[in-house]
C-alpha cells in the first residue's frame, strides 16, 4: 500500500524476503518469485517493526503501538500470535533469536531494559541495563559461546555494552 511505511527486512532460508508494514499493522512477504502476501497483526495501529527468522522458520517481530508486544506469525499457519511482557508502553524497537530459539528485545520507553522470551514456556525476563535511557537502535547477537552475549550501544555515548546472561 502506498501508506505501508516498510520498516525492517529479513531474508529467509528460502529467499523470500520479509518486511513490517509499519503503519498499516501488517507483515509482507515477497516470495523468490515476486508474489506478495501479506497478514494482519490482530492489534490494530500495533506499529509492528523488525523481524528475524527462528530455526523452525517463524517470523518474529516488536510491536511498538499501545499495548506493546513481541509477536510471532506461523508462515504455514498465518495465524501472528502476540505476547505482551508487562510494559504495556515499552515501545520495543529491535528483535533478536539466538542460537537456542530464544527471543531479545529492547524495551525503549523505560529505556535501559532488555528482554529475553521463551517460547516454549511463554516466559518473559527482563533485565535492567546500567545505562539510564539508553535507548538502543540496534544489537548484535553473539552466539559464539554459551551463554550468548549481546552487544549495544546508546547512539552518541562513549561506550559499547556487552551482556552475558548465564544461568
Amino acid at each position: 500500500s502506498k501508506w505501508a511505511y516498510t520498516y525492517g527486512l529479513e531474508v529467509d532460508k528460502e529467499d523470500n524476503v520479509w518486511f513490517a508494514e509499519h503503519q498499516q499493522s501488517k507483515i509482507g512477504k515477497l516470495d523468490k518469485n515476486g508474489k506478495l502476501t501479506e497478514w494482519t497483526t490482530p492489534t490494530a495501529f500495533n506499529l509492528p517493526r523488525r523481524l528475524r527468522e527462528d530455526s523452525k522458520g517463524r517470523i518474529w517481530f516488536t510491536e511498538s503501538g499501545y499495548p506493546a508486544h513481541i509477536a510471532m506469525l506461523d508462515p504455514p499457519t498465518g495465524k501472528i500470535t502476540e505476547y505482551e511482557y508487562g510494559i504495556p508502553s515499552g515501545y520495543p524497537y529491535w528483535i533478536r533469536v539466538d542460537k537456542h530459539d530464544k527471543i531479545w528485545f529492547n524495551s525503549s520507553d523505560p529505556g535501559n531494559v532488555i528482554g529475553r522470551f521463551d517460547p516454549d514456556t511463554k516466559k518473559f525476563t527482563l533485565f535492567v541495563t546500567p545505562q539510564v535511557d539508553s535507548h538502543q537502535i540496534n544489537m548484535h547477537l553473539d552466539n559464539r559461546g554459551d551463554p550468548v552475549a549481546l552487544l549495544f550501544e546508546k547512539p552518541g555515548q562513549p561506550f559499547v555494552t556487552r551482556m552475558y546472561v548465564r544461568p
